[in-house]
């Protein structure tokens, strides 16, 4: 009888055992997939972030407002060889692509007169309107310029459809 009941405490603890490791598994496995789950939610936080962190403008909005000579100062930070191959009419001229380092600021610096003289807003287009174009706004912002005047041209001069708006 002594066996019998030695043998089935020692059964409920083993059995016991096993039933608190599994548990304590699984938790941990829960808590990593909930740690791995907040990491995915804040990176697509971010990642939405980055996109809603900057004002864009459509090729065919900038076009329009050309068209109806509506009042748009459109800065151009493509490179010089890219700048003379193509460029919408009446783009500022910098060479400034990327605007990362000192020396391409200081291109952008050269026309901030022009851009603090008025309350116009300011079409930054780079080659692809991604990095170079978000430097560009990011300095501009930097050195005083309301973000509300900046605008970023959706796919940069690459997106750009319109040959007739363009100078070559």
């Amino acid at each position: 009888m002594r066996k019998k009941i030695v043998t089935l405490v020692l059964s409920m603890l083993v059995l016991f055992s096993f039933t608190l490791a599994g548990c304590s598994k699984d938790e941990s496995k829960s808590t990593s997939t909930k740690e791995e789950t907040k990491q995915e939610a804040k990176q697509d936080d971010k990642k939405a972030e980055e996109k809603n962190e900057y004002n864009y403008i459509k090729a065919e909005e900038l076009k329009s407002k050309i068209e109806k000579k509506e009042k748009i100062i459109i800065v151009d930070i493509q490179v010089k060889d890219d700048f003379d191959k193509h460029h919408i009419k009446g783009a500022i001229e910098t060479n400034a692509f990327p605007a990362k380092t000192d020396e391409q600021k200081a291109k952008i610096d050269k026309i901030m007169d022009k851009l603090t003289a008025s309350e116009d807003p300011i079409a930054i287009i780079c080659p692809g309107g991604k990095t170079g174009a978000k430097n560009t706004y990011n300095y501009l912002k930097e050195k005083g310029v309301k973000e509300s005047r900046l605008l970023i041209l959706e796919n940069g001069q690459g997106g750009w459809p319109y040959e007739d708006l363009l100078e070559k």
